[in-house]
């Protein structure tokens, strides 16, 4: 079986907070999107979400993608 390509919202939601992440506070709802940030670790973001509150499973991962922790390697001094 094929998964939709579209997340409900408390699938988007709980993939975005394990992620650090949380709504902007003080920031309404775009028209297609809303606003989230990771405090203190970056610049707030858009979300696309459609009226009934899914977003684009594509969308979310990238998102995801994006703020996943890439172990650094020491460097030699």
């Amino acid at each position: 079986m094929i998964r939709s390509p579209w997340l409900e919202r408390s699938e988007w939601e709980a993939k975005l907070r394990r992620n650090g992440c949380e709504p902007l506070p003080g920031k309404g709802r775009l028209n297609t999107a809303e606003w989230w940030c990771r405090p203190s670790k970056g610049p707030p973001f858009t979300v696309p979400v459609e009226e009934d509150g899914r977003s684009d499973f594509r969308a979310i991962q990238r998102i995801c993608d994006a703020f996943r922790d890439v172990p650094r390697l020491p460097l030699d001094d």
